[in-house]
């Protein structure tokens, strides 16, 4: 009798405890397209997935091993005051949302900027050297710190 009571509790504790699991938020997911343009700068498009909300997004850029032996590991974070929407709209300070069919822009000379005395010149993504190698895009939640997407794409001049 003890061990079936035993046994029924360990099963009613276990229960509990994987409904009190279930109940955290779960990392959105989408596809993210990307294309960078050393004139235009970085093009990130909602291709489907979960809408997404811009104060909880970080996105990374990260140069492959094209550009230098150890360059995969120089990620920076683009901060969310560089991109916008097609309208020119700022991300976080006047547009919340990322959602499927959307494209958001952060224009090259913020890349250059971000890239400036952090990267020697040989470096640096926007270095016409550096057409054709490939640089990676990540899309982060910022409150868990997951990924949520990530793409590789050309360097285009």
């Amino acid at each position: 009798l003890m061990l079936v009571v035993t046994i029924i509790i360990a099963a009613v504790v276990s229960g509990f405890a994987g409904s009190l699991a279930s109940d955290s938020a779960k990392t959105p997911q989408m596809t993210l397209s990307a294309k960078y343009s050393q004139t235009n700068g970085l093009v990130l498009m909602h291709s489907g997935g979960d809408p997404l909300t811009t104060t909880n997004l970080k996105v990374v850029i990260r140069p492959s091993t094209q550009f230098s032996r150890y360059a995969d590991q120089w990620a920076q974070t683009i901060p969310n005051a560089n991109i916008t929407n097609s309208d020119g709209k700022i991300w976080v300070a006047e547009v919340y949302g990322f959602i499927p069919g959307d494209s958001a822009y952060v224009d090259a000379d913020a890349i250059t900027e971000l890239q400036d005395g952090v990267f020697a010149k040989g470096e640096r993504i926007n270095n016409p050297d550096n057409v054709g190698k490939t640089i990676g895009i990540e899309l982060y939640d910022a409150k868990s710190n997951s990924i949520i997407a990530k793409v590789d794409t050309s360097v285009e001049e």
